[in-house]
């Protein structure tokens, strides 16, 4: 078994099942699904997937890149609406939250060039 890393995700055993299991299920789909999707409850949601599992080798790789950059942009729509987000009687856990995804999410795609 090959490892770069120290992740259970981080070997070629790993990135071979999630290869064969991820590219075949509908998580990717339902992330994509969520990604489109009006309501921004879906769209979080959609993006905390992906933070936590939009990882090359455990993702499909080939769509990973274009995932993240459109949570990207839902992200900072969902920041710019300031309706929207007063509805959440504790913003300020829900700013940080969506802060702290867009950080994570733009190092990855700035970590890919």
């Amino acid at each position: 078994m090959g490892a770069w890393g120290s992740q259970a995700y981080e070997n070629d055993t790993a990135a071979d099942f999630c290869d064969k299991y991820l590219s075949t299920t509908p998580l990717p789909q339902l992330i994509k699904k969520g990604l489109m999707s009006s309501n921004y409850d879906e769209i979080r949601l959609a993006c905390w997937f992906l933070r936590h599992i939009g990882i090359n080798y455990v993702y499909p790789t080939c769509e990973l890149k274009t995932d993240i950059e459109e949570a990207i942009a839902k992200i900072k729509n969902i920041l710019r609406d300031d309706e929207w987000l007063q509805t959440w009687k504790d913003i300020n856990i829900v700013v940080k939250d969506l802060l702290s995804a867009l950080a994570e999410l733009e190092s990855r795609v700035q970590n890919e060039q």
